[in-house]
């Protein structure tokens, strides 16, 4: 009979399997789970930028009485269906054309082809966002046409030492609203 071996020998892959873990997990909780706790937190107060103030369900109660919540839960739910159902469609069709017996080099070719999109859009979201809030940048294009005037200031950016995008509807909002938007925001 051979003698059992001690837990840490038994179990040594699976313990170096959470050691790597960890810090991953760790670093999660701090930028995921932390602000989803603080925002669930938040939701029973009434925030104002000076102060909170217990209010229970009366936040749920308000929004479940507004049409405008109902009209962007539909259309979320719409759009969130119809953007899962094509990406599976889409997807699975992909990979069975890719899966079929064809030249390994045509197919590997393929394959690389598709993975050029998932590569390339961080980086061009990346750099395109900047360029639109710029005073010529097409944020402010359109922010000038719907004023119907050429002399309209910079909404984005109102001033050079001004770096956030909120700073024009900031000054024209009341505290509630700007403590919400500040939350969604930031």
């Amino acid at each position: 009979m051979s003698t059992p071996l001690p837990f840490r020998h038994r179990f040594r892959h699976e313990i170096q399997a959470y050691g790597f873990l960890g810090p991953a997990l760790g670093l999660l909780g701090l930028l995921m789970v932390y602000p989803l706790g603080q925002v669930i937190r938040m939701s029973f107060y009434e925030v104002t930028l000076r102060k909170e103030a217990w209010v229970g369900l009366a936040n749920y109660a308000e929004l479940l009485k507004t049409p405008l919540f109902w009209q962007v839960l539909w259309q979320t739910v719409l759009f969130t269906v119809g953007s899962v159902v094509m990406h599976l469609v889409i997807g699975m069709g992909l990979a069975l054309l890719l899966h079929t017996k064809i030249n390994a080099q045509i197919r590997n070719f393929l394959r690389g082809l598709l993975i050029i999109p998932w590569l390339f859009a961080p980086t061009v979201a990346g750099t395109q966002y900047p360029m639109q809030l710029k005073s010529v940048g097409e944020m402010n294009v359109l922010a000038r046409r719907v004023s119907h005037s050429s002399a309209a200031r910079n909404v984005w950016f109102p001033s050079s030492t001004t770096r956030r995008p909120s700073s024009a509807s900031w000054r024209r909002s009341s505290s509630k609203k700007r403590a919400g938007f500040t939350r969604s925001v930031w």
